[in-house]
């Protein structure tokens, strides 16, 4: 009973920061969309998809075992995270001088290069961010976590209104996000520093390698969550265009708000079970089945509610330009039930020391989106 407690204290503490968090990032993207119409809010998307993928490559799957090992040897913390955090901040440089100098060499224009370039050193610095705050994770503290999140969006908010309220383009707009993110990176050093001891700073390559292979088997299911994820966009953008990418986003921004719930609760799942795994099999079993129906009993109700109302959710939210989203919002809606069932099956396996299984399912689901995106967007146009 103690650990259940645990675990939704957790999960309502989370809640209510994400919820925060979203709540700021959604009417930065209200806004984006109002102001700067579809072209600007689809090359937006495509940006946030390409960093997503990027941002993986800063961590290499090393956060999952980072987080699983810690959860079970806290003490830990300043020697795992001196170790990895050097080599972290290496790739991410490096990835943000890669996307602009590939930007400019394909000719992307001017606000596509700076999108695409602020947008990946937004995510490459939360990425860096999150390995500071995986002590607190470990010890299923949330607080800080949920804090920093909150403080990082309403940042992006407050910057990016006064860029918009000034009349400033959209690269100035989008310049707030890893302003934003470069701030609450320090912050987040400077509180894991005084919380957890000062890191035993080293690049110490055969070291930064032990970790990278052990980590190996979650890099390939992050990976392939990611691409799972975030592909589509990238798809609709380079097959079809940016305002069908825009009004795709627009829909999709919403059902993941939507899913915030979840997405907390496994936040908060993760460590208890990586924990209970090797200490309480039977308690472990107990949890997951009650797990399986809190998804069902959340999902399911949210999702007929959003298919139902879409075209009045559109309308209220982006305006009549958007119309033709709310097709798209009643379809999509019912993914929250399908992610749902997937990210618990894909939490439990991870604790579990299974991630082939996750892999192998995001393969052939990877597989079947790409074959269906490259056979359905040109035909639908």
């Amino acid at each position: 009973l103690q650990t259940q407690k645990r675990l939704f204290g957790n999960t309502a503490l989370l809640l209510g920061g994400e919820s925060i968090a979203q709540f700021a990032n959604l009417i930065f993207v209200v806004a984006l969309a109002r102001i700067f119409g579809r072209e600007v809010l689809g090359t937006y998307a495509f940006s946030m998809s390409v960093g997503a993928l990027l941002g993986v490559l800063v961590t290499l799957g090393t956060l999952t075992l980072v987080l699983r090992r810690l959860s079970r040897e806290p003490e830990r913390t300043p020697e795992v995270t001196g170790a990895l955090l050097p080599f972290q901040l290496c790739v991410a440089l490096v990835l943000v001088l890669a996307t602009y100098a590939a930007a400019r060499s394909l000719n992307a224009g001017s606000l596509a290069t700076a999108a695409v370039t602020l947008i990946v050193a937004y995510h490459v610095f939360i990425q860096v961010t999150r390995l500071l705050l995986v002590g607190y994770m470990a010890r299923e503290e949330m607080a800080a976590a949920a804090t920093l999140t909150v403080a990082r969006r309403i940042l992006i908010l407050l910057l990016a209104g006064a860029a918009m309220g000034a009349g400033l383009g959209a690269e100035l707009t989008l310049a707030a996000m890893p302003i934003a993110a470069l701030v609450i990176l320090v912050l987040s050093g400077f509180l894991a520093t005084r919380h957890f001891g000062r890191p035993a700073f080293r690049l110490h390559c055969p070291e930064v390698l032990s970790y990278l292979a052990q980590a190996r088997p979650f890099f390939f299911v992050v990976v392939l969550d990611t691409v799972f994820r975030r592909v589509g966009i990238i798809y609709l953008a380079a097959l079809g265009d940016r305002e069908a990418a825009g009004l795709f986003a627009s829909a999709e921004r919403l059902v993941s708000a939507a899913g915030l719930a979840q997405s907390m609760f496994f936040a908060a799942l993760f460590p208890l079970v990586s924990r209970l795994w090797q200490s309480d099999r039977s308690q472990f079993a107990e949890l997951a089945g009650r797990a399986g129906r809190l998804v069902l009993l959340l999902t399911l109700p949210l999702a007929t509610l959003v298919a139902l109302f879409a075209r009045d959710i559109i309308d209220i939210l982006y305006g009549a330009e958007f119309g033709e989203a709310s097709a798209l919002l009643s379809g999509i809606a019912w993914m929250l039930v399908i992610h749902g069932i997937a990210r618990l099956l894909g939490t439990i396996s991870q604790a579990a020391d299974q991630q082939r299984i996750l892999v192998t399912s995001k393969a052939w689901g990877l597989a079947a989106l790409t074959l269906f995106s490259v056979v359905l967007i040109p035909w639908y146009g």
